[in-house]
């Protein structure tokens, strides 16, 4: 397989509970920043978000 990403195109499914981190209600701000993170590393793979 060599280099290539197993797949080209990916589906994204965030939830608000997945986003309020340790907090009891809410999104959390660094739970956002986290995840937008992860997302730009697979954006540079060339992966279709």
């Amino acid at each position: 397989m060599g280099n290539q990403p197993e797949f080209q195109r990916i589906l994204i499914k965030l939830s608000g509970e997945a986003l309020m981190g340790n907090q009891g209600f809410g999104i959390a701000p660094d739970m956002i920043n986290y995840v937008a993170k992860e997302i730009a590393k697979v954006a540079r793979m060339q992966i279709q978000i």
